[in-house]
């Protein structure tokens, strides 16, 4: 029932780009803002945020797996799948950057990522468009990962309560505002096995030679920002180079904006073949098993 509830879910994702008519989070700021109004310890804070809704969500699809054969509990695991997916439309962000990229016009690109990815304050942010691209590739990376890769890994772990308990710590790390809460750190957590699951398809669906040799060092280092183990096993992996200037001028701004999108070009297909290699690799467990 599961991988029914999963490919439902994905194909509603298909049809709308995003499950954005599912992401209704007021009821969550209410309960945030109401703990904090308790002065609660931020731990507790979010031991209750998260706990509550999973247990809940667990309960409610404990009872409806005995009713009418087990659809309420289908519709159920789809509902909460498709609450769980990432906020945001990752390939409207990736095609309105790769768009800037063409035109050139990185001041543009500036604007958008401010939007989509808001910086902490007194974060000055990219200063150049090659720390541009390379922040806005990281960002996009892990957008990809978390609205997707890492909602599945929970939920073939444990359920829709699974997918549902991430999202809720996502969502947490989002209205902190700040770094090294216990919410971050508990995203971290969960983000560490995920993230180089999809790193290591990284390396089989480009050079995993030259992935290889990255993902280990993640391996080795728990510490390591997950963000940054996507983007340099996903690079590694395409071998990407620095940009080098050859040609200056308006021709060389040209070029770098060119390299910029024929390079976002193939980590979204590499991300395209990753979703298709693990949604492959989870039907094949279920008819084996």
């Amino acid at each position: 029932m599961k991988f029914i509830a999963l490919i439902v879910a994905l194909l509603f994702i298909q049809y709308w780009g995003s499950a954005q008519r599912m992401h209704r989070d007021e009821w969550f700021d209410f309960s945030l803002e109401k703990l904090r109004s308790l002065a609660l310890p931020a731990p507790l804070q979010l031991a209750l945020v998260i706990l509550a809704p999973t247990l809940l969500a667990f309960s409610l699809l404990n009872l409806a797996g005995s009713w009418v054969f087990g659809l309420p509990a289908l519709a159920l695991n789809i509902a909460i799948l498709l609450y769980s997916f990432g906020r945001g439309n990752y390939e409207e962000a990736m095609s309105a950057y790769r768009k800037y990229c063409l035109a050139g016009d990185f001041e543009g690109a500036y604007l958008q990522a401010g939007k989509l990815f808001p910086q902490p304050d007194g974060d000055a942010g990219p200063d150049d468009p090659e720390e541009l691209h390379r922040w806005m590739r990281k960002r996009l990376l892990y957008m990809g990962f978390e609205r997707w890769f890492a909602v599945i890994f929970y939920f073939a772990l444990f359920g829709a309560a699974g997918a549902l308990a991430y999202r809720l710590c996502q969502l947490s790390v989002a209205r902190s505002g700040a770094e090294k809460t216990p919410a971050s750190r508990t995203l971290h957590v969960l983000d560490w096995l995920p993230a180089r699951l999809l790193a290591f398809s990284f390396t089989l669906t480009g050079d995993y030679l030259g992935g290889r040799e990255k993902l280990i060092s993640a391996l080795q280092d728990f510490a390591v920002p997950n963000e940054e183990v996507l983007a340099e096993v996903a690079c590694a992996a395409l071998g990407a180079q620095p940009w080098e200037d050859s040609e200056g001028g308006l021709a060389g701004v040209q070029a770098q904006a060119e390299a910029y999108d024929r390079e976002m070009e193939h980590l979204h297909s590499m991300m395209s073949r990753s979703a298709v290699a693990w949604v492959f690799l989870l039907a094949l467990l279920v008819v084996l098993v």
